[in-house]
């Protein structure tokens, strides 16, 4: 609408100073959207054929999965198996049998439970599907040996729940009686004798519905629900504290308060643990609550429901009864299982639901803050519902689900949302040219740098400028007919080199290269591409260099370390090119896979350099900090580890960093010959005044070399993560405070041959982001180790995000660089492909974060929904002022606002969302981005619409607005959502 825009911009402006009083900037959870739930790993618990497995329960503790499964065959008993398996690496640890499983209402019948210290694994289950008699199996949690069976003695079915104590001292079980009675049990075991210590009656009801079995968090009582209602039994004798009748589907306990949720056939209700007394009821029409969770750590509480025989609802409720959102689902069945994940780490708060619906089973993983959709996994109808664990499992839903075919098959697959493709790049020379990615690098004005080594014709260095937000090359310039020789060729990938640096101006892009014996380094302006300072520098080395970085505040200058057989060399490089300081260190012991480090302080004024040392046939580390205007020594430290029980232990460098505020440096080292032969690091932090030790911390190397090694912004924390050494090692991600190196937090970084990289922090430093990477083709590589980008809470590892690529034998791609752009959230991963062990060509690939995001494609006019949004800006509008806004006429020719095309044509329900935001049916329409650049916004649709407009789609979209220059300075994408009967 040309002729017209710039005072319909002049009218929105105005609209938006004056309703800015109004508006408020509400603190959420960053949510990153995915599509569908991407699976870290998936196992097939397949026993020997012809027999059938069926997934039953699952549970998760200490990083383990334990399984429970129900294996029939026509030749045999059925079998309970119960398998245990690492959560990071998927390898079983152990796997058992036990008898005795029936079904009840279609599910097998049968829980399973480890005690808190993990040293006992305990099935609840029958003992024989013909006679009705309730058992516990007690298997040994490091081995899985049947160590006892437990009986009750009453006639039941079965037990279909258990739960142990905190302290591990009782087991109670929960069980119904044969189909056609009326009561069941619910009773006490000691896990020290297995007694029964008390046993209590309870009516459940003909054909019951599965009871549900919780322990208060004081340990005072339990709760038992069935098809009659609720009750509360003193665990120390099992006397009745309270009953309350109603058929209860499912139980929740309040982390907080001392509350209990029931979901029955009325509603939901909120009960006083203690004297039962109801404090919410919320009565729910058309159909029951199916399953209730609440809030980790809060008292906001989630319930999923039928609605109709086809659709269903979750949603979410604050106390007393207010709800938040609702979103639109396929009916559960009962038993549905809800389970809340917290954000901690930087992860988002999310809520999964398992369910059997009609036609398919499925879990769905939902924003906690907005209920949008972030991903679906659906299975076969015919499995039953998929048992779901969550727990300290990186983040990460465990769920177990039954795969039919002509022998059905129980699988487990771990799950965790991953973030959209954006869009992805192979560069390099024709064939038969091999590319190596050096390094990355973001320009001031946004563009991507790609630096790598080439081999086409005569070898050559390679930068490219790519437009990030597309992917496509703007310019490539090249340093051709460097003839470097094949016996010289870059070392290791896995040590980590970076050969590439950016000025601290970013005006200038440095690349290093072997030129026959020499090592040279290449100068280029970084946003033309034009070749500077003539041909470069030669260096007089005979080897490479290893490090190059910006010196800060220096403009264009640069500082190297390089090393030949038996020296390591630190040069100086002024704004002309020229090396104005060279310092060489004579008995220096190189190692390809331990090279030398250099780091500048973030002031500019001093750099270390640190490089692995032999003296009288021992290994050391030598750092030496010298002054950047002159080279000048302001002190040199060796560090030596004396072994108490050989006389010599050998260490070697792994890696470097200096702290944000220029105190502290860090050194990670690494002890080949430890005592006992187990290979250990070190972690030293030494006064950058003095380079004297502050502290020094050993921990475990048995996978492999933590060379990649990141500082938190804040300098509160570092990041250490391993590249593995030897087949089916699984390295690991590590946090440690920089206080006094206490461990934070240890993670696997995944699945056998995994390794990391490269590591850094995202801006906030509230994630750790790992490029993976394999270990040296000539021991593998393996088609099933982790290749991609993942990210880990900062602060207690917990898995945010994973990206995966998919990759053959002979082509995994190594990670070289992550680079990240705020604004839009972008993350860059550039790194190479390799067959057997030479590098191919060079990858690029844009992880991006969309501006705007909705839960889902289809409102139903009938029944009404929640339609919920994520404004994701990003931190450059952080505390600008946002404004959702809808079109039910299409998106062209939209509309410009200072430029910006918001694709939106006005209409009548354009001006709804100008003339009343955040009131009536908009929900946080209006308001300032959070610290982040985020916001959430939503529109409450309600049901009983007419039928009339069902079939019309709508579009909505986004403008930020800087409120101080009255100027719209974003405009998000349109999204569509069609309305239906």
């Amino acid at each position: 609408m040309p002729h017209h825009s710039n005072s319909f911009r002049l009218l929105l402006v105005s609209s938006f100073v004056a309703l800015a009083w109004s508006a408020r900037s509400i603190a959420q959870e960053t949510v990153t959207t995915s599509g569908p739930i991407e699976a870290l790993w998936q196992s097939r618990y397949d026993l020997a054929l012809p027999k059938n497995e069926r997934a039953a329960a699952l549970r998760s503790h200490n990083g383990r999965l334990y399984s429970l499964a129900l294996s029939t065959s026509a030749q045999s008993d059925p079998l309970f198996v119960v398998t245990a398996t690492d959560g990071a690496t998927q390898q079983i640890v152990w796997q058992s049998s036990c008898v005795g499983p029936t079904y009840a209402f279609g599910e097998p019948v049968g829980d399973i439970e480890v005690a808190p210290d993990g040293s006992r694994v305990y099935v609840a289950s029958s003992r024989d599907p013909n006679i009705p008699e309730a058992v516990v199996s007690v298997f040994d949690g490091a081995s899985g040996m049947l160590l006892a069976v437990w009986q009750h003695g009453t006639p039941l079915l079965g037990f279909q729940r258990a739960r142990v104590s905190a302290d591990g001292a009782r087991l109670y079980a929960i069980g119904m009686s044969p189909v056609f009675a009326a009561s069941g049990v619910i009773c006490c075991f000691s896990t020290s004798s297995g007694q029964v210590l008390w046993s209590q009656s309870m009516p459940l009801g003909i054909n019951s519905i599965a009871p549900d079995l919780e322990l208060s968090l004081d340990g005072q009582r339990v709760f038992g629900s069935t098809e009659h209602g609720v009750e509360a039994r003193a665990t120390a004798s099992g006397a009745l504290l309270w009953s309350r009748a109603g058929l209860t589907r499912d139980l929740a306990l309040q982390p907080v308060q001392g509350v209990v949720a029931r979901a029955h056939h009325l509603g939901v209700e909120l009960l006083n643990e203690i004297t039962g007394a109801v404090l919410v009821s919320i009565p729910l029409s058309v159909a029951s609550a199916r399953a209730v969770a609440f809030e980790p750590g809060g008292t906001d509480f989630a319930v999923a429901r039928s609605t109709s025989v086809s659709s269903g609802e979750l949603a979410r409720y604050a106390q007393p009864a207010v709800k938040l959102w609702s979103q639109a689902i396929p009916a559960p069945t009962s038993p549905s299982r809800l389970q809340w994940s917290g954000g901690a780490g930087g992860a988002p708060a999310m809520l999964w639901l398992a369910s059997s619906g009609p036609g398919a089973a499925s879990v769905r993983a939902h924003a906690a803050t907005s209920g949008a959709l972030l991903g679906n996994q659906t299975f076969p109808a015919n499995g039953g519902v998929p048992a779901l664990a969550l727990g300290p499992l990186d983040g990460h839903a465990a769920i177990a689900y039954t795969q039919p075919g002509e022998h059905t098959d129980a699988r487990v697959s771990v799950q965790a949302p991953a973030p959209p493709l954006t869009w992805s790049q192979s560069i390099g020379f024709e064939a038969p040219a091999a590319e190596e990615a050096l390094g990355a690098a973001v320009t001031a004005d946004g563009a991507l740098l790609v630096a790598s080594a080439a081999s086409a014709g005569a070898q050559r260095l390679v930068l490219r400028r790519i437009d990030a937000a597309t992917g496509a090359e703007q310019w490539r310039t090249d340093w051709p007919s460097l003839d470097m020789a094949p016996q010289l060729a870059p070392p290791a990938p896995a040590t980590g080199s970076r050969r590439f640096a950016l000025s601290s101006n970013g005006a200038r892009a440095a690349l290093a290269a072997w030129k026959k014996d020499l090592a040279v380094v290449v100068f280029a302006n970084a946003h033309s591409g034009v070749h500077e300072l003539g041909s470069g520098l030669t260096l007089q080395l005979k080897w490479a260099v290893h490090d190059i970085v910006a010196i800060p505040g220096s403009a264009t200058a640069f500082a190297i370390v390089a090393a030949t057989n038996s020296e390591i060399g630190t040069h100086l490089i002024d704004a002309n090119g020229a090396v104005y300081f060279s310092g060489f260190e004579l008995d220096a012991y190189y190692d390809p896979e331990h090279p030398p480090r250099i780091e500048p302080t973030p002031d500019g004024t001093r750099v270390l350099v640190a490089n692995t040392r032999m003296r009288g046939g021992d290994l050391d580390i030598a750092l030496k900090f010298r002054d950047t205007a002159d080279g000048a020594l302001v002190w040199g430290v060796d560090l030596d580890h004396p072994a108490p029980t050989e006389p010599l232990e050998f260490q070697q460098l792994n890696a470097l960093a200096i702290a944000p505020d220029g105190a502290r440096a860090f050194v990670v080292a690494h002890l080949p010959n430890a005592p006992l032969g187990a290979p250990r690091q070190t972690l030293t932090a030494l006064d950058l005044a003095t380079g004297a030790p502050l502290w020094s911390i050993e921990f475990d190397a048995a996978h492999g070399y933590s060379h990649a090694l990141a500082m938190r912004p804040d300098g509160a924390q570092l990041a250490l993560a391993d590249r593995p050494e030897s087949y089916g090692a699984a390295a690991s991600v590590r946090a440690f405070s920089t206080l006094a190196g206490q461990l934070e937090w240890a993670t696997p970084i995944g699945q056998s041959g995994s390794g990391a990289h490269r590591l850094r922090y995202d801006a906030t430093g509230t994630k750790v982001i790992v490029g993976l990477s394999t270990p040296p083709a000539q021991m593998f590589p393996l088609p099933q180790a982790g290749h991609g980008v993942r990210a880990f809470g900062a602060s207690n590892g917990t898995a945010v995000w994973s990206f995966d690529v998919e990759t053959s034998d002979d082509h995994p791609e190594l990670v070289n660089a992550l680079v990240e752009v705020p604004s839009p959230r972008r993350l860059f991963a550039v790194g190479s492909n390799a067959v057997n062990g030479a590098p191919t060509d060079v990858f690029v690939r844009a992880l991006d974060v969309p501006e705007l995001t909705q839960n889902v494609d289809q409102l139903s006019v009938a029944a009404g929904g929640t339609l919920a949004f994520e404004l994701d800006a990003g931190p450059a509008f952080a505390g600008d002022l946002a404004w959702l806004a809808g079109s039910a006429s299409g998106t062209a020719p939209g509309l410009t606002l200072d430029g910006l095309l918001l694709p939106l044509v006005p209409d009548a329900y354009f001006l709804f969302f100008v003339t009343a935001p955040n009131l009536g049916y908009l929900h946080g329409t209006l308001g300032a981005l959070d610290a982040f650049g985020h916001r959430t916004a939503s529109i409450v649709m309600p049901g009983g619409g007419d039928p009339a407009i069902a079939g019309l789609v709508l579009h909505h979209a986004y403008a930020v607005v800087d409120l101080a220059a009255a100027q719209v300075v974003l405009a998000s994408d349109a999204l569509a959502v069609t309305l239906v009967p």
